[in-house]
């Protein structure tokens, strides 16, 4: 990997080339609606004498989209009232549905639409698994299309549809691919199922909650997750899920408490457990006193997240019944209140106080006598301070500065260039800078930080089709570690769009936003301080341009 330093060029024919280093989840491509799809009068109707669907075509009438709205506290202690995107599809003509538990969990409102008109149809929850990740609805209306649960064992080279409507777009999609894994582990920051298919049936955000299905239209698992910059999808197994899903709709919630929480672990390991993005009114975790923005740390004497995943939390789950009085131990930074209560018990009540000392805000920036520490550049001069690395070929692309504006021009695929500031160090600080896609091809751009030569760094890459990333680069691996993804309708997409990207590297906690509207928090203890910079790259296009018109260097 090369580094060279960077100056406006003012002559053409002189510009210099920069390089991202990104990968993006793979892009969604919408499939066309069925030539005959139902149109649902007070609901869709099923054939009769036809029973359950019967081939993958006529299964996009059983699978929904389902919206989801609530308020959410955030680790960043900003709380945000969210309209959450999902899917899900339906397993009886009474309109009992199947989704994933951190789709609906905490909602206020759920709205179902199916894929042949915008009618609105009003959903509540009968039950959840916080644990396994599944959560039953029930639609307004009868006489519903449904699919059946696969009922052999999947495997390895057995064709699957991931069907669902991802990234918020109200466009059924249906991806083929074929199952690659028949067991892997199914532990995240959210969930623990036991045991999940891995497949590459491409998802994408969005497509949480909906079925992976075969040829015949039988289901065989439930996606909830993936890993899309390398071809890793993975559904809960329809062997797993059906006697909980039987129990959920009964009413039962399974291995919960009634939160909707992740995992979260401080950049020193001095403490970790789950936070409570928002709390479903009567739970356990409700009647309590568990409120959103409390960051469990204890349940049952047991110190929760200390892998990064909810593992810990679901063996506590697992080992009791659901009436049964558990131990739990949280901090409430809203008021600085360390707390103590039970599940089923007493409520909580503060036995202490977080230790604020020494907290001075201190960045942990090496400062310099010439350059400014935090400062908004808008590219109208030279640009001494920054230099530039990149991957591919030097001949592939140009970087310079044209009426105020920072412009990557790259002419090849795969090729990506990466801008670094050069006089400083930072530990925490925020990045905030306006991009314009001035190109019609695909491309992305993004922010780093914690930048050091020869050891990697943080980065937030967003692609003009309005697909996000958050990675950790180790350098020495050469290797991408996916963070977190997402798609955003708040992205806008298509060439001469401009939009402003905040990235936050603040603690062990990366904060990515997009025009005022925070995409995700996710934790990382990998890299404590680094450079700063800005890039872009051209995928598997020929060409791409961007080009940045300001960025904005400042304290978190």
């Amino acid at each position: 990997m090369l580094r060279k330093p960077l100056f406006v060029l003012m002559v053409a024919g002189l510009m210099l080339s920069l390089m991202l280093a990104a990968c993006s989840p793979a892009k969604e491509t919408s499939t066309p609606a069925p030539t005959q799809p139902v149109t649902p009068t007070a609901a869709p109707t099923a054939e009769p004498e036809s029973g359950a669907i019967d081939n993958v075509k006529d299964a996009e009438s059983a699978v929904i989209r389902i919206v989801a709205e609530g308020t959410y506290q955030y680790p960043d202690f900003t709380t945000y009232t969210e309209l959450g995107s999902g899917s899900g599809f339906i397993i009886d003509p009474s309109g009992i549905a199947v989704t994933n538990n951190h789709v609906v969990t905490g909602a206020g409102r759920i709205k179902v639409y199916f894929s042949d008109n915008d009618k609105a149809y009003n959903a509540r929850v009968l039950g959840v698994s916080e644990c396994s990740d599944l959560a039953v609805i029930d639609i307004e209306g009868d006489g519903y299309p449904y699919l059946d649960w696969y009922d052999e064992t999947p495997e390895i080279g057995l064709t699957v549809y991931s069907l669902g409507y991802p990234l918020g777009d109200p466009n059924f999609t249906r991806h083929k691919g074929e199952i690659s894994k028949e067991k892997t582990s199914g532990n995240t920051s959210w969930t623990a199922v036991t045991e999940v298919l891995e497949h590459d049936a491409i998802i994408n955000p969005g497509n949480s909650g909906g079925p992976l299905v075969t040829e015949d239209g039988k289901v065989v698992g439930i996606n909830y997750a993936g890993a899309s910059q390398y071809d890793q999808y993975y559904s809960i197994p329809a062997s797993e899920a059906t006697d909980i899903v039987a129990e959920l709709r009964d009413g039962k919630d399974v291995n919960s408490i009634g939160i909707n929480g992740e995992a979260l672990v401080a950049d020193d390991g001095s403490f970790s457990g789950v936070w409570v993005y928002s709390v479903k009114s009567g739970s356990p975790a409700d009647k309590s006193g568990i409120q959103a923005g409390d960051f469990l740390t204890s349940l049952e004497g047991i110190q929760l997240g200390r892998d990064g995943t909810v593992t810990d939390y679901c063996d506590v789950l697992r080992s009791h019944n659901a009436e049964d009085t558990l131990t739990v131990e949280l901090i409430r930074f809203g008021t600085g209140e360390i707390m103590s209560g039970q599940i089923n018990g007493r409520e909580l009540e503060a036995t202490g106080n977080l230790d604020t000392s020494g907290t001075s805000g201190d960045t942990g920036t090496t400062t310099s006598d010439e350059a400014p520490t935090y400062f908004t550049e808008e590219f109208d001069t030279e640009l001494p301070n920054w230099s530039y690395f990149y991957f591919g070929d030097e001949n592939d692309f140009d970087l310079y500065t044209d009426s105020s504006q920072l412009l990557f021009d790259i002419k090849a695929k795969d090729t990506y260039v990466y801008l670094a500031y050069d006089p400083y160090t930072y530990t925490d600080v925020r990045m905030d800078a306006q991009v314009e896609n001035k190109g019609a091809n695909d491309n992305a751009f993004s922010l780093f930080c914690r930048y050091v030569d020869g050891v990697g760094w943080y980065e937030l890459n967003v692609t003009s089709g309005g697909l996000w990333s958050i990675f950790r680069f180790d350098e020495a691996d050469n290797n991408f570690v996916l963070l977190g993804n997402g798609g955003s309708n708040s992205i806008n997409m298509g060439r001469g769009q401009t939009n402003v990207f905040t990235f936050v590297c603040q603690g062990n906690q990366l904060s990515a936003s997009v025009n005022d509207r925070l995409l995700k928090t996710v934790t990382d203890n990998y890299f404590d301080e680094g450079q700063i910079g800005v890039s872009a790259s051209s995928f598997q296009v020929g060409t791409a341009t961007v080009g940045f018109d300001w960025v904005t260097v400042s304290e978190p």
